[in-house]
C-alpha cells in the first residue's frame, strides 16, 4: 500500500528463506523431532535497543531455561545490565553453532527491531526449519507467512510471550505439533531454493 501511495505502478512480494547453512536439510518429516532437545527456550539476533526489555523479561523469568545469544558489543551489554537489573550477559556464537544449538531447542522466541512493521526476519524461517516451536511477534502480518496458532505462536507483550512460553514448554505434544507443522511449511515453501523458482517469473513479468 506504501509503495502504491508513493507511485510505484508494479509491486510484488519475495519473502525471505531458510538457506541450507542455517539448518540440516537432510532433516525429514521422521526424524526432525527426533533429537533431545535439553534447552527450553532460545534466542540468537543482535541485541538492538528497542528488543531489550522483551529479552530482559524472558530472561528474568526462565533465568539459565533461556539461552541468549547474540551479536552485542561491551557498550551494549553494559546498558543492557545496568538498564534491565542484570537480566544477564549476551555472548556471541559463530555461524557454525546455529544449527546445532536449534536443534536441541524446545520453543525459539522471535523479536522483530521495529515490531509488526518488519516482521519476516530470517529467524522467521531458521527456527522452524530447524524443528524449533516459534513463538513471534507481528501481529496481523504474522499470519501472511504461517497459520497462527497451527504452525507458528503470536504473542503481543511480554506477558503474554511469558504466559505462552510456560503454557508450551508444559504442553509437549501440542508444541511439537506445531513445530512439526511450522517445518513441513518451510520445506514445502521457504527453502530458498523454492524461493529463487519463483523469483524467475516476477522478474520477467516485471521487465515486460
Amino acid at each position: 500500500e506504501k509503495l502504491y501511495y508513493c507511485g510505484a505502478k508494479k509491486v510484488d512480494f519475495w519473502p525471505l528463506a531458510s538457506f541450507d547453512a542455517l539448518c540440516d536439510p537432510s532433516k525429514t518429516d521422521k526424524d526432525i523431532l527426533s533429537t533431545k532437545r535439553d534447552i527450553d527456550v532460545i534466542f540468537i539476533g543482535a541485541l538492538h535497543v528497542n528488543k531489550m526489555p522483551m529479552i530482559a523479561a524472558v530472561k528474568k523469568a526462565f533465568g539459565k531455561s533461556f539461552r541468549l545469544h547474540g551479536l552485542a558489543s561491551l557498550k551494549k551489554n553494559i546498558y543492557f545490565n545496568l538498564k534491565y537489573g542484570f537480566p544477564g550477559w549476551v555472548t556471541p556464537v559463530p555461524f557454525t553453532r546455529y544449527v546445532p544449538l536449534y536443534q536441541r531447542a524446545k520453543i525459539g522466541i522471535n523479536i522483530h527491531n521495529r515490531g509488526d512493521y518488519t516482521v519476516g526476519s530470517h529467524r522467521l524461517f531458521d527456527l522452524p526449519a530447524n524443528g524449533v516451536m516459534q513463538i513471534s511477534d507481528g501481529g496481523e502480518y504474522l499470519d501472511r507467512f504461517f497459520s497462527v496458532g497451527k504452525e507458528i505462536v503470536s504473542y503481543r507483550d511480554a506477558d503474554e510471550l511469558i504466559d505462552k512460553i510456560k503454557y508450551y514448554l508444559d504442553h509437549n505434544e501440542e508444541r511439537n505439533r506445531i513445530a512439526f507443522n511450522g517445518f513441513r511449511k518451510v520445506k514445502k515453501e521457504y527453502r530458498i531454493a523454492k524461493l529463487f523458482m519463483k523469483l524467475g517469473p516476477l522478474i520477467k513479468s516485471g521487465m515486460e
